[in-house]
């Protein structure tokens, strides 16, 4: 439970005094470029079998890891990542995890990043909810290990989300039953009141979290004119164009693609009508839509002031698929992560540099085991994207 110093607000879920003591902290330091990603967080439970078991059929998984996941904290570790090298990386996390050894509240993981902060140009905020269980713990704890301040993390009278994964062994695919618990009861007031107060430059949601959330927070930072990044997975049908047509870039996958532009899948599948699909999405009022393809690479088609551009990225070659599971994360965290960089310095993001970047990233997550897991760091994947160029 939270120190009596810090307790929920009832009707927020979200501990004030804890987010308002951080801010204070880092007055006075020279400004960085705050991303604050509000989603999902889970736990994720993963079993590798060799194939998937039949109707009514037990089969006797080869390995199995627990660890820390949902579409939010995947995103916001890919984008910290980016940030740094392998070495520093390990180093923070090793000092971390010394440092919260024996902590038992939101508060005790929390303030040791204000003790071991180091200055980075892009930093990443992350707003979720995790229950009063040991789930809620350990998953803050995992994500403040990497850099990511995690104030806004709070705990609701919920179980801490669940996803449970299935990999098969040989082509590396995965199957996923999400359970969203505490995910479904995300706070939005601090939220709202940090972006009021200018705390922030850049925002990404995803829908592993209630869609009239998200949507209160995206129209408040669209007000406060952030830019802003939806990546509506799980998709739904019938998300309101006022919804879309805030949202500065929109990141989907074909099936996704699909479901938002009600074409059949094969359709979006038809490399011929990529730029279609694309129209169908920009006219529901998005600035620019990326079309993620999996092993073929993505599109992004964007309208500005009237004017298009288009572009098309091949895949980053990729040797032995291990385990697909968060490569979507990976690859948008990385390009979130050029887009602030870019942003940051006020000069225009180059769309085709930017996504061959992220594609490169997505590709070595993939040929590594877990979601969190497999996420690379910044050196590895400009080492990789210089070999591919």
């Amino acid at each position: 439970m939270a120190s009596q110093e810090s307790i929920n607000d009832s009707d927020t879920g979200e501990s004030e005094p804890r987010v308002k003591r951080a801010r204070k902290a880092r007055t006075g330091q020279s400004r960085s470029f705050d991303v604050l990603v509000y989603g999902s967080i889970n736990t994720d439970l993963t079993m590798v079998t060799e194939r998937l078991p039949q109707a009514g059929e037990t089969l006797t998984a080869q390995s199995f890891s627990q660890g820390t996941g949902g579409k939010g904290a995947n995103q916001a570790v890919a984008i910290s990542r980016m940030s740094r090298s392998r070495r520093d990386g390990i180093q923070f996390r090793e000092l971390m995890d010394t440092k919260l050894a024996e902590s038992s509240t939101l508060d005790d993981i929390s303030m040791p990043l204000l003790e071991l902060y180091q200055h980075d140009d892009i930093i990443v905020n992350m707003v979720g909810a995790v229950g009063h269980d040991p789930f809620g713990i350990e998953r803050a704890k995992e994500i403040a290990m990497e850099h990511i301040f995690t104030f806004p993390i709070h705990e609701v009278e919920a179980s801490t989300g669940i996803a449970n994964i299935i990999v098969e062994k040989e082509s590396g695919e995965n199957r996923i039953l999400l359970f969203p618990g505490a995910n479904s009861l995300i706070e939005t007031k601090t939220t709202l009141q940090g972006i009021d107060e200018n705390y922030y430059n850049l925002l990404v949601v995803d829908l592993e979290v209630p869609l009239v959330r998200a949507m209160e927070v995206m129209k408040h930072a669209h007000n406060h004119g952030m830019k802003i990044v939806f990546n509506p997975s799980p998709a739904i049908k019938n998300i309101p164009r006022e919804a879309i047509e805030i949202v500065s870039y929109l990141i989907v996958n074909e099936t996704e693609a699909a479901i938002l532009s009600e074409r059949d899948v094969a359709f979006v599948e038809d490399e011929s009508n990529l730029s279609a699909t694309a129209d169908l999405l920009l006219e529901k009022g998005a600035e620019t839509v990326i079309i993620t393809l999996g092993g073929r690479g993505s599109y992004f088609k964007q309208r500005v002031k009237g004017e298009t551009s288009d572009g098309r990225v091949q895949a980053s070659k990729v040797g032995k698929v291990v385990d697909t599971t968060g490569a979507g994360d990976t690859f948008l965290g990385a390009f979130v992560y050029q887009l602030a960089m870019a942003t940051a310095s006020k000069r225009n993001l180059d769309h085709q540099y930017a996504l061959r970047w992220a594609s490169v990233a997505a590709a070595l997550s993939v040929q590594r085991p877990g979601a969190m897991a497999s996420i690379p760091y910044g050196d590895e994947v400009n080492e990789a994207f210089m070999m591919n160029e």
